[in-house]
C-alpha cells in the first residue's frame, strides 16, 4: 500500500492476518492519523527542511542567502491579496488576478510532495516575495491533476467518516498556529463534511495494528504529509518490521534508487532479517534551481 493505501493494508492485516504473507508500506497514513489535522505541521517541517538544505548548499545559499526571510515575506505579501498581472502558461493570455495567502500556501504545499518541484521553490519564493508570482503560479498549474484522477466524493466519504469526527476545533487551532498552511484544508476541502453522509467505523479501527507478519516500511525524509514519524509510529506495534527512511524523497519513495531491489528481495524471502538499506544513503534531493534554466549559473 502507498499513502492512504497503507491504511487499507494495515486494516486488512488486522482483520485477516492469517491470509497475509508479507506487507510493504510506502508513505504511511495509519488509521489513527486524523487526516488532515497534522498536514500543517508536517508540511511546515518539509518547508523548513528545504530551507535548511538550501542554506547548506553553496550555490543555493549564494543565490538565496535569506530564503527563510523571503518565505515569510511572500506569505505576508500574499495575505494582503494583491492584484497582479499573470500570463496563463497554457494559453499565453494575460489577465489580472488576485493572489491570496491560501492560494500561495496551497501551491507550496502541493509542490513539497515532489522533490523535483521542491527544487524550484527557492527561486520561486524569492521572486514571489518581491511581488513576481508568475513562476509560482505557473508551477501551481503544472501540479493540477487530470480531470477525474481523484474522486472527491469517495475522498469525502472516507475522510468524513474515519477522520473528521475525531478532530475538534481546538485541535485545528493548535496544529495550524504559526504554520504556513494554516487552516486552509479545513476552510475549503473539508467543509463538505458538515453535511456529507458518514458510514460506520468499527470500534477497533483506530487501535494499533499488532502483528508478527513481516512488514517493510519506506518513508521519504522530506515527505510533507506522511513523514518518517508516522512510519515509526506504526512500527512500534509490529513485531517483525524494518523501516527505511529514504534521503531526499518526498511523498512516495519505494520506486527510488535501490528501494525496488530491496522490495523485491523482501517479497522473495518474506523476511526483513537480512535487508540492508545502506544503499539508500546515496539518495539526495535534486539540485536546487538557482534560476529558471537549472541548477547552475
Amino acid at each position: 500500500g502507498g499513502s492512504y493505501g497503507t491504511r487499507a493494508a494495515l486494516v486488512y492485516l488486522k482483520r485477516h492476518e492469517d491470509s497475509v504473507r508479507s506487507v510493504v508500506l510506502d508513505a504511511v497514513a495509519p488509521p489513527d492519523m486524523r487526516l488532515p489535522l497534522f498536514m500543517a505541521r508536517d508540511s511546515q517541517r518539509a518547508l523548513d527542511l528545504m530551507i535548511d538544505d538550501c542554506a547548506k548548499d553553496a550555490a543555493c545559499h549564494k543565490e538565496f542567502p535569506k530564503l527563510r526571510e523571503s518565505s515569510v515575506a511572500m506569505f505576508a505579501h500574499a495575505a494582503a491579496k494583491p492584484r497582479i498581472m499573470f500570463v496563463h502558461p497554457r494559453t499565453g493570455k494575460s489577465a489580472e488576478i488576485t493572489v491570496s495567502q491560501r492560494l500561495v500556501a496551497s501551491i507550496v504545499f502541493s509542490s513539497l510532495y515532489d522533490p523535483v518541484a521542491t527544487s524550484l521553490l527557492p527561486r520561486l519564493i524569492t521572486d514571489a516575495a518581491q511581488g513576481n508570482y508568475q513562476g509560482l503560479l505557473t508551477l501551481g498549474f503544472s501540479r493540477d491533476l487530470p480531470k477525474g484522477a481523484m474522486s472527491e466524493g469517495m475522498f469525502l466519504s472516507v475522510v468524513c467518516a474515519e477522520d473528521m469526527p475525531r478532530i475538534q476545533p481546538d485541535d485545528i487551532v493548535r496544529e495550524s498556529k504559526d504554520r504556513f498552511l494554516g487552516t486552509a484544508l479545513f476552510d475549503t476541502r473539508m467543509k463538505p463534511c458538515e453535511f456529507w453522509p458518514k458510514g460506520e467505523v468499527a470500534e477497533d479501527f483506530y487501535e494499533p495494528v499488532v502483528s508478527s507478519k513481516p512488514v517493510l516500511i519506506f518513508s521519504g525524509q522530506d515527505d510533507p504529509v506522511t513523514p518518517p514519524s508516522w512510519g515509526e509510529h506504526v512500527a512500534q506495534s509490529l513485531k517483525n518490521v524494518k523501516h527505511f527512511i529514504v534521503p531526499g524523497a518526498g511523498h512516495g519513495s519505494s520506486a527510488i534508487g535501490c528501494a525496488p531491489k530491496l522490495m523485491s528481495e523482501f517479497l522473495d524471502k518474506a523476511s526483513v532479517a537480512d535487508l540492508d538499506g545502506s544503499c539508500l544513503q546515496s539518495q539526495h534531493r535534486p539540485p536546487f534551481f538557482v534560476n529558471y534554466t537549472g541548477a547552475t549559473q
